[in-house]
């Protein structure tokens, strides 16, 4: 609620964000058309695209579908620092990642130590991070399964999450955990040479 009001959101929307490239290879045509299967059921919410728009044409692609479909409640904007970025995800009931392929995925990692629901497709580090009820998985370059996810992360079983997963895969990704791993294989690599040399 406090994060809503520093950014003069509406406490009774359902507000869906999207934080990355304005690129085709993202899967926004595919999330544009499952905001607006669930306008109809959910005529109450908001989806906010987030991020750099570098292929001219595929952004005129994507606005022309947006206005032919008649699409409304989509707001662009350009990318985020740090601090406003995690305003907006305390802000959102889910963070929407519908690419057709994904490397790690560290904006899931940032929404789920916000507390924010994800829903991302089944691919790349998005498979791992969401997977065992961390977060809710769907089919690539698939608006109706993005849909039901969408629709199971905003009014579906709040239950099908599971905080000690989530919270346990912040933590295994976390900076700290990261950098303790990599100085204990140093150490071990270190300590070999040590052994060899002698």
């Amino acid at each position: 609620v406090e994060a809503r009001q520093q950014l003069d959101l509406p406490n009774e929307e359902k507000i869906m964000l999207y934080v990355g490239n304005v690129i085709r290879a993202k899967g926004l045509l595919e999330l544009v058309e499952a905001f607006d299967s669930l306008k109809m059921s959910l005529p109450d919410s908001r989806l906010y695209i987030v991020g750099s728009q570098k292929d001219d044409a595929f952004v005129g692609e994507l606005r022309a579908f947006i206005q032919e479909n008649d699409v409304e409640d989509i707001f662009f904007k350009e990318p985020l620092g740090q601090a406003d970025l995690a305003l907006w995800m305390a802000a959102s009931d889910t963070l929407v990642l519908p690419s057709h392929h994904e490397g790690f995925g560290l904006v899931a990692l940032e929404a789920m130590a916000a507390g924010t629901t994800v829903v991302g497709t089944d691919v790349g580090g998005l498979s791992y991070l969401l997977k065992d009820g961390a977060g809710f998985l769907v089919e690539p370059e698939d608006p109706a399964s993005l849909a039901t996810g969408l629709w199971n992360a905003l009014e579906g079983d709040s239950a099908a999450i599971d905080e000690n997963v989530v919270r346990e895969r912040v933590e295994m990704n976390s900076f700290k955990t990261i950098l303790d791993n990599l100085l204990s294989i140093y150490r071990s690599a270190g300590k070999g040479r040590v052994a060899r040399n002698e």
